[in-house]
C-alpha cells in the first residue's frame, strides 16, 4: 500500500505548504502528474465540498494534477489515479463513507496499490478506528470502525507543549483507550509530521525532526525519531 498520512493540514498557519515537497515526491513515485485525484471531503463541516476541491485544485495545479470531488460522482473513487481524503471532523468523514458504501472499495483500491493522501481526520480513518481522533461526535457513524489501512492508531496534532488544562491530558486519554484496547498500538504525531507508507515501511517524517510518541499497553510512552525528508 501506498500512503502519505499527515497530521494536519496546517502547519505555521499555512495549508499544507509544510507538506508539498513530500506531495509532490509523492505524485513523482507514483506517476500521478497529469491524472485525476479523487477528492473525498465528507468531514468538512464549515466549507463545502466546492470549496474544498477549490482549495485543493489551487494546491495542485502546478504540479499538472486535476482534483476532482467526489461530490460530482461517485463514479471518479473508481476510476480515479489516487484518492485525497480530506481533513475536517472524523465522525462526519466516517459517517459520510458509511453512507456512501465507500469503505470497501477504497479499502481494495488503496490494498491493490491506488496511492492515499490524507490528513487530520483523513489520517484517522485509514486506521483501524477513529477511537483515538480529537474530534467531537457531531454526527453518528454506523461504527467507529474504519479503513484499517495501517495496523495503527493514530493522534493527530499531538501536543507537544505544555498548556493550562486540568482535565486528562491528551497523553492520559490515550493510555485510557490502551486500557481497554491493549492490543493496540497509538502514534501521537504533532502537527507538521505524517507517516510515509510504502508496502510494509512505515517512515516517520517531521519537517522540524520533532519526534513522534509511540503508546502501548503497560509501556511508557516511546519517542519516535524522525526525518525530515522522503529519502530515494
Amino acid at each position: 500500500m501506498n500512503l502519505l498520512l499527515l497530521s494536519g493540514a496546517l502547519y505555521q498557519g499555512k495549508f499544507l505548504t509544510y507538506a508539498l515537497p513530500w506531495i509532490e515526491k509523492f505524485i513523482e513515485v507514483y506517476q500521478l502528474k497529469g491524472k485525476q485525484l479523487a477528492l473525498i471531503a465528507y468531514g468538512s463541516v464549515l466549507r463545502s465540498q466546492e470549496e474544498c476541491e477549490t482549495n485543493m485544485r489551487a494546491l495542485l495545479e502546478d504540479f499538472g494534477i486535476e482534483v476532482v470531488g467526489a461530490h460530482r460522482g461517485l463514479e471518479i473513487i473508481h476510476t480515479c489515479a489516487g484518492l485525497i481524503m480530506n481533513g475536517g471532523n472524523s465522525f462526519k468523514l466516517l459517517e459520510g463513507l458509511y453512507r456512501h458504501n465507500l469503505l470497501e472499495t477504497i479499502r481494495e483500491r488503496v490494498k491493490v496499490g491506488t496511492p492515499y493522501l490524507g490528513w487530520s481526520a483523513g489520517s484517522n480513518v485509514a486506521t483501524p478506528s477513529i477511537h483515538t481522533t480529537n474530534d467531537m461526535p457531531i454526527t453518528y457513524p454506523p461504527s467507529l470502525q474504519a479503513l484499517n489501512l495501517v495496523p495503527y492508531q493514530i493522534n493527530p496534532h499531538f501536543p507537544t507543549g505544555s498548556a493550562n488544562h486540568e482535565g486528562e491530558s491528551r497523553q492520559e486519554r490515550l493510555i485510557e483507550f490502551l486500557a481497554l484496547n491493549p492490543q493496540a498500538i497509538v502514534y501521537g504525531i504533532p502537527d507538521g509530521g505524517a507517516f510515509w507508507v510504502q508496502g510494509e515501511q512505515h517512515t516517520p517524517l517531521h519537517v522540524a525532526n520533532q519526534p513522534f510518541y509511540k503508546f502501548e499497553h503497560h509501556q511508557p510512552p516511546q519517542l519516535v525519531k524522525t526525518r525530515p525528508a522522503i529519502s530515494g
